[in-house]
């Protein structure tokens, strides 16, 4: 899996990303607890959460656009520059600024959203750049290496994240998470790739809103072509609703039902982390078996809500991160399996397109269950057990009854199969008798 990093370009990436995921939970932690302590309000904390994923959705489309029009180095390095600059400006906002607590619930709403636009830039460019920076038999490698480093580099922010906040409070773990996006635009900036593949407009983009608008229908069009690949992204975008009030109210099944502080949230996420850890490395074997990848997506598709949910009635700690960790491996065996697929599936002068597509396709009902868990937190006083249940349980539920279709269960039973889905037929299949 390590031998993508001969590539420079892939190297130059892959570390970035490391350094910007230990800050990214540092944010995460600090933002949660800090909306907790302070406001003791979900909703506040889901709408936290929403607004770096409503941008995300909305801007993707945009972003895919520019990721096939424009230099992708260029957008990786303008949006960590762009977010480091905010979440800095945040830490010194809650060190020096705010005069009331409303205020300071302002500052971090602001910087969610910023973080969420720069996001929705970010991913599809980086989603699109993997296959360009490393040989076509090594993008799997590169994708499960990507997400294992991530997730190691995750795990750790997680694992000190809670201890941190504790010690530091949330304007220094802002600071740090500032300081990690400005690393990540500073590695990033030395990858050296061409796009023969672009044709750049010679007048600027605005002023060819037809031509950009129907680049963006160019993706769509492509996706709409092949429903397989629809089938695949509805029920990730089911499974991700009904997961996200879970998400969201964690810091209060923590608090409430296990009696615990900061520390042991960032230990829960960092449990998460690892089994994501574990899911990626085994993926990355699966990926090359087709008819085993079927009963693994399959039942990972199932298997990660259900444990969420039955963490709700855990008052042990222990058993509470044993869950997490089943969660994070089966989210992990499913990250890199499908993401994987289709990317090979789509052609290069596509594939910004098609994944800023995914990617807003999958987290479409994402900002609805953020906010949605809120509201559910404080109408039934956080009553975490009731509410992890019932949406873990409707997912899981989901996810088996669409495992009764035997195009799904196609979809789902390898690379081959789903390519083969995917590819619209030829003239020559036409012919075929």
């Amino acid at each position: 899996m390590i031998q993508p990093l001969r590539h420079r370009n892939f190297a130059l990436l892959w570390q970035g990303q490391v350094v910007s995921q230990f800050g990214n939970q540092a944010f995460a932690i600090a933002t949660m607890f800090w909306m907790m302590e302070m406001t003791g309000s979900a909703m506040l904390m889901g709408t936290a959460m929403m607004l770096q994923t409503v941008p995300l959705i909305l801007a993707s489309p945009i972003a895919g656009v520019l990721a096939d029009r424009s230099n992708r180095k260029h957008l990786l390095v303008a949006a960590d520059l762009v977010s480091g600059v905010t979440v800095l400006g945040l830490a010194a906002w809650l060190m020096w600024g705010p005069r009331s607590i409303s205020e300071g619930v302002a500052g971090i709403l602001f910087a969610s959203m910023t973080i969420g636009l720069m996001k929705a830039l970010f991913g599809p460019a980086q989603a699109a750049l993997i296959p360009d920076v490393v040989p076509p038999d090594e993008v799997a490698a590169a994708n499960a290496l990507n997400m294992a480093s991530s997730q190691t580099a995750s795990l750790a922010g997680q694992a000190g994240g809670g201890l941190l906040y504790t010690l530091w409070g949330a304007p220094l773990l802002f600071a740090l998470d500032g300081i990690s996006y400005l690393l990540s635009a500073a590695s990033e900036s030395l990858i050296q790739v061409s796009r023969p593949d672009v044709a750049t407009p010679k007048a600027p983009l605005a002023k060819h809103w037809h031509t950009f608008l129907a680049s963006i229908q160019e993706g769509l069009s492509f996706l709409a072509a092949r429903p397989a690949m629809l089938r695949l992204l509805g029920n990730a975008t089911v499974v991700n609703a009904l997961v996200m009030p879970i998400i969201v109210l964690l810091p209060f099944h923590v608090s409430d039902a296990l009696d615990a502080d900061a520390t042991w949230y960032g230990v829960h996420l960092a449990a998460f982390g690892a089994g994501s850890l574990l899911g990626t490395l085994g993926a990355s074997r699966l990926s090359k078996d087709p008819h085993r990848s079927s009963l693994w997506l399959g039942g990972a598709f199932a298997l990660a809500p259900l444990l969420l949910g039955v963490m709700g009635f855990m008052t042990s700690i222990s058993l509470s991160m044993l869950l997490m960790t089943g969660a994070g491996a089966a989210a992990g065996l499913l990250n890199v399996m499908v993401i994987t697929r289709i990317q090979l599936a789509t052609p290069p002068e596509l594939r910004g397109r098609v994944m800023s597509v995914v990617i807003a396709a999958s987290g479409a009902a994402t900002p609805i269950g953020m906010f949605a868990g809120g509201v559910m937190g404080d109408v039934l006083y956080q009553n975490t057990a009731l509410i992890f249940m019932v949406c873990g349980g409707t997912a899981a539920a989901v996810s088996l009854f669409s495992l009764r279709s035997q195009v799904y269960r196609a979809i789902l039973g390898g690379a081959d199969d789903l390519y083969s889905q995917m590819q619209p037929p030829s003239d020559q299949d036409h012919a075929k008798p």
